[in-house]
């Protein structure tokens, strides 16, 4: 068995969630097809009536929490690249996860996905690429606004007063993007903690890593502290570099 190696935790005083740049709405799945960024008239009908969304779009509870053996909601932003973000759903509906996971084609709709309500997935979980400029999207055609990246990246800056994430855990697979800009930018949009990599850990070893964290999570009866420290176990050269930011408690 791996020694754990101790996990830094980095507090911080979350201010008050700033207001919105613009009303957020949800994508079901990406198979039911946009409109104005929610689903098809036919997908909203059909997904009303079963109790899961009302005629906006937005969610207003997981039917899965209700089973008799409760499916813990989860939510994975595609970031750029989807290879990952499949095999993570993979990993947690074999968990007993109920899994949504959202594609974003632009920076603005990546900025959607974070723009949370109450009601949402308590967890989320951004899947994708980093660098030292934060989240890498790519490069877009001239008809999409991608000012707000800095070389084709995401930074920390451009998520002020555009993100609301009320008491949601997010974990972010993306290299570097464990800073304390980006804990500071999650924390202050009201999320009750960030984790994400420091450093550029194995790609390989993050799977590994997620399937562990939400195993505990889950099953295990874990805090995210002891679930984060029992899932790196494994990684006796502390290469993941998973950093631990929390808002402080009241």
């Amino acid at each position: 068995m791996g020694r754990i190696f101790p996990l830094p935790v980095i507090t911080v005083a979350a201010a008050g969630a700033p207001p919105l740049r613009r009303a957020p709405t949800e994508n079901v799945e990406a198979a039911t097809g946009p409109r104005n960024g929610g689903a098809s008239p036919l997908a909203e009908s059909a997904l009303s009536t079963a109790g899961f969304i009302n005629l906006s779009g937005s969610f207003l509870h997981v039917i899965d929490e209700s089973f008799f053996y409760p499916r813990k909601p989860v939510a994975i932003v595609a970031l750029g690249d989807s290879a990952e973000a499949l095999l993570l759903r993979a990993i947690l509906e074999s968990l007993g996860a109920a899994v949504t996971l959202h594609l974003p084609g632009t920076p603005g709709d990546a900025l959607k996905c974070l723009q949370r309500e109450e009601k949402d997935a308590e967890y989320i979980i951004l899947s994708g690429h980093g660098d030292e400029n934060g989240f890498v999207l790519g490069e877009f055609v001239d008809d999409i606004d991608a000012g707000m990246l800095i070389d084709g990246s995401l930074p920390a800056d451009a998520l002020a007063g555009a993100i609301r994430l009320p008491a949601k855990t997010v974990i972010s697979t993306a290299c570097a993007t464990g800073t304390d800009a980006f804990g500071q930018a999650f924390l202050t949009a009201g999320a009750r903690a960030y984790a994400a990599p420091s450093d550029f850990p194995d790609g390989s070893a993050v799977p590994l890593f997620l399937h562990g964290l939400f195993y505990e999570l889950l099953h295990g009866g874990k805090t995210l502290e002891e679930a984060i420290a029992k899932a790196q176990a494994f990684d006796t050269g502390n290469e993941l570099s998973f950093v631990l930011f929390k808002a402080q408690a009241g």
